[in-house]
């Protein structure tokens, strides 16, 4: 199947080697050898990976029905894969300290030091920003 049978379902961007894999299919499909995938990984060059190319329609099939279904491979990974049920969050989720100042999780410390004391962190869903 060539790359351009795809076209408008992709669910991702095909790489060089993806769209040269589909066109040339799997009868001219030469795998990479151990050495090979250990040489590409020592370059952390992982864009050249490859799959055969029926195991690629395969996946971009699978791809496009999983997040039909899920939305997202994530929500599909944490639904069916570890049964988590995500906690409602009507409101984004922040930090705040001793002093009700309203800090990013993203850019907090351990600890707040302020005139000299300490302040206490704890997670608090917030309805404010």
């Amino acid at each position: 199947m060539a790359a351009g049978d795809h076209a408008g379902k992709l669910p991702f961007e095909l790489t060089p080697t993806d769209r040269e894999n589909l066109a040339q299919g799997d009868v001219n499909f030469k795998p990479l050898t151990w050495d090979e995938i250990k040489e590409i990984i020592a370059r952390n060059d992982l864009s050249v990976l490859k799959r055969k190319p029926s195991d690629l329609t395969r996946y971009i099939a699978w791809t496009n029905s999983t997040k039909a279904a899920y939305g997202s491979i994530t929500n599909f990974v944490l639904k069916e894969r570890l049964h988590w049920t995500p906690f409602p969050r009507p409101h984004p989720m922040q930090l705040r300290y001793s002093s009700q100042k309203v800090m990013s999780p993203l850019s907090a410390k351990t600890t707040i030091r302020s005139s000299g004391t300490t302040g206490h962190m704890v997670w608090n869903p917030v309805s404010t920003i």
